[in-house]
């Protein structure tokens, strides 16, 4: 046990809070996080003041003393605990983001970079509560498009009138073009995407997504350790595709940097060719410390129709452009690209390391339904018995499973097949594009077939701007079902799909 001086105890706020504290409060309380309030009168614990306490028993006050520091993270470490199910102002700011993602697709100004927020809002009354601010890391976050892991951001309380205590959530994630966190949201703001509304066991350390499949974020306790990250989804062409990037760079320390990732075929020991991933890629790369995650970038230098290639030896280096040219941060071993596919290499200065996409080039062969194997699928045949308004456009979409947004969709406008009346549809030879602004992260698990009449004036393959009307849904389909069925029935008999 961690012996405690005397004068770092008097220091400690939490046991001069028991000499500071204003009201009657249940002793059980007292011990197990409420004694960082402060108030105006002297502590009382159930009916008995603090001196009292003292005259009637040392060893108590010693144990009340233990426990309230405990309670409080430990002889002084400021460390705030979370317990849940209620969060406190206090626990919401020792909750990090750990991980962060958004899709820059809303069609504005912040498609190549943007100034990023994300609100924590109490759903109970709709008003925010705390959010993340620019300059306590945001900044180095702001190119979307890839998933952001290993980070460290906190939130700031809201300069707005809102909840002491939160029991359910929700998650908005804000582009900026107010004065920002900590103020409230603006009208000058853009919503990136809200998260569905949830309870405090699903606040730390999973995935929380915004309803539209366009953003995500990962929070985990402040002293809790960086959670794991994804891979990506199998890729569906044979190649070499960075997944995760991470490196160490004292150099640069907070600044942002140019980076370069080179790759040396290796003959006889030396390089005999070099080539690297596309300039254009590498500018997303700014900042050291970070793991960049579900960048899919490709080394398109490599013949994979060459039967030697996977034999070849590379050496894989990440370099650092300075004043006097680029310089190296860290690079593998020489290794063979057949033996690269699929895996994690460390660096060989331990400076960081470099993992790389699988692949599985059959459809529908991975565990996950792959975003490039939609557009395999073809629809040769729709039945459909349940009328539409004629007001609007009727598509056919394969969605998340929960029918929150669209992965891919066939028919309509687009494709000059018009399917706005009920009945039967032969013939069609309607096949299925990935709808705009999503992008390969991790796959899914299962999807639905939904046929859908939308009446948001906008067709496929745009995303939905408000919620369509449901004509026809199938029960979840996983990649195995996708891959061998032939015919997909709607639920309650209302028609059917027929894949080629």
């Amino acid at each position: 046990m961690r012996q405690i001086s005397i004068l770092r105890l008097l220091k400690n706020k939490c046991f001069m809070g028991l000499f500071r504290n204003t009201q009657t409060v249940d002793s059980r309380k007292s011990l197990t996080g409420e004694c960082m309030r402060v108030y105006e009168e002297p502590l009382v614990f159930g009916k008995q003041r603090c001196w009292g306490f003292f005259s009637n028993s040392i060893f108590i006050m010693i144990m009340s003393i233990a426990m309230t520091l405990y309670a409080c993270g430990g002889g002084g470490s400021g460390t705030t605990s979370i317990e849940g199910p209620l969060l406190s102002i206090n626990e919401i700011k020792a909750m990090k983001v750990d991980q962060f993602y958004i899709n820059g697709g809303l069609g504005d100004e912040y498609v190549n970079e943007g100034e990023f927020s994300i609100y924590l809002r109490d759903a109970a009354t709709g008003k925010d509560v705390a959010c993340t601010h620019i300059d306590d890391g945001m900044h180095r976050v702001s190119l979307p498009g890839m998933v952001y892991a290993n980070l460290d951001i906190p939130f700031r309380e809201i300069d707005a009138d809102h909840p002491s205590d939160m029991a359910r959530f929700q998650i908005v994630f804000v582009e900026q073009d107010s004065e920002g966190c900590p103020g409230a949201i603006d009208d000058d703001d853009d919503i990136a995407g809200i998260s569905d509304e949830f309870m405090f066991d699903d606040l730390l350390e999973k995935r929380i997504w915004a309803k539209n499949g366009r953003a995500s974020v990962v929070f985990r306790s402040g002293d809790a350790e960086n959670s794991r990250i994804q891979s990506m989804a199998p890729a569906l062409n044979t190649g070499l595709f960075v997944d995760k990037l991470y490196f160490e760079n004292d150099r640069a320390g907070d600044d942002a940097g140019r980076y370069y990732l080179f790759a040396d075929r290796i003959e006889d020991g030396e390089s005999s060719y070099q080539c690297q991933v596309a300039d254009e890629l590498m500018t997303h790369i700014r900042y050291s410390d970070i793991v960049y995650a579900a960048l899919g970038f490709a080394f398109d230098c490599f013949d994979f129709e060459n039967t030697d290639v996977e034999t070849t030896k590379v050496r894989i280096g990440l370099y650092y452009q300075t004043d006097n040219g680029p310089e190296l941060i860290g690079e593998t071993k020489d290794v063979a690209i057949g033996a690269l596919i699929g895996e994690k290499i460390v660096f060989t200065n331990n400076k960081g390391y470099i993992s790389f996409q699988s692949v599985m080039t059959t459809p529908f062969s991975s565990s996950v339904i792959r975003l490039q194997e939609l557009p395999t699928l073809n629809v040769n045949e729709l039945d459909y018995t349940l009328m539409p308004s004629q007001a609007g456009r009727v598509e056919l979409h394969v969605m998340d499973a929960d029918m929150k947004y669209s992965l891919a969709c066939a028919m309509g406008d687009y494709q000059g097949i018009s399917i706005d009346e009920s009945g039967h549809y032969a013939d069609l030879q309607a096949h299925f594009m990935t709808t705009d602004d999503q992008r390969e992260l991790f796959g899914w698990d299962l999807v639905k077939m939904v046929l859908v009449e939308r009446m948001d004036n906008l067709a496929c393959p745009l995303p939905f701007d408000q919620m369509p009307a449901v004509l026809g849904e199938s029960t979840v389909l996983s990649s195995r079902v996708l891959g061998t069925s032939q015919r997909i029935s709607f639920e309650n008999g209302a028609g059917y799909i027929s894949l080629k």
